[in-house]
């Protein structure tokens, strides 16, 4: 059996395996764990299963099994192999809110999909695999793919709005953003800057998320935005204004 490490963890997100800039959030009492996110644990789930129509959603942990005695040569060995080591429970999995952990009421995303959104493994890999998206893209898109499952048309959000609600940096925010435009993982109705244009008349770029079926190995020509004087199209705002 081959251990998944955090050294492997931090390898796939594309870090160095003896990088430390990531250990204080995904360490033991961690920012993860601090914020409620993950919990660490020695209790490993070894199988699940899916009960009734519902597909409800049962673990079984290798506690359980010890108590039963059923315990087969093979969950003897990973006992014995992972035994002192800790494993991230994904709390929000399991419980949406602390009371439920607290009374062990299982309404984690696991259990209750409302207000939630799929982004599946390949896309995690697909980003993974390019340097040029890596994490901070994958966190992009994943956060254009909730607002498109709201807006499934595209969604008009402006730069300032993307930063603000990610937390992400202006200049990190636009590099990224090139790059998911420049391999498809995103397309962009970017709105030109007109200077000296009036507030009210100013439109945030539409952006929606492709498939990962869309995505290209290679870098696209992709549209830069255009800079205008408000001079230039005032005639145009003020028609669609009439309209």
């Amino acid at each position: 059996m081959e251990r998944f490490t955090i050294g492997k963890l931090k390898q796939i997100l594309g870090y160095s395996e003896d990088n430390k800039t990531l250990n204080y959030v995904i360490k033991d009492g961690g920012v993860l764990d601090n914020i409620g996110y993950t919990k660490s644990d020695t209790d490993l789930p070894m199988y699940y299963t899916f009960t009734n129509e519902d597909k409800y959603l049962e673990l079984t942990y290798i506690s359980e099994l010890k108590k039963t005695g059923f315990f087969t040569g093979i969950e003897r060995h990973i006992d014995t192999n992972v035994r002192n080591r800790k494993i991230k429970v994904p709390l929000k999995g399991l419980f949406r809110e602390h009371w439920a952990y607290e009374e062990n009421y299982l309404n984690g995303t696991f259990y209750e999909i409302e207000n939630t959104h799929l982004i599946t493994i390949d896309v995690f890999a697909e980003s993974m695999a390019n340097k040029e998206i890596g994490v901070i893209g994958f966190y992009l898109y994943s956060f254009l793919k909730f607002k498109n499952d709201k807006f499934p048309k595209g969604v008009n959000i402006s730069l300032e709005q993307i930063s603000s609600q990610t937390g992400i940096k202006p200049t990190v925010r636009d590099k990224y953003l090139e790059s998911l435009k420049k391999y498809n993982f995103i397309n962009c109705r970017v709105k030109p800057f007109v200077v000296n244009m009036p507030k009210q008349y100013r439109k945030a770029s539409k952006y929606l998320v492709n498939d990962v079926s869309n995505f290209s190995q290679i870098e696209l020509e992709i549209d830069k935005r255009k800079v205008l004087n408000w001079e230039q199209v005032k005639e145009n705002y003020l028609e669609e204004d009439e309209k």
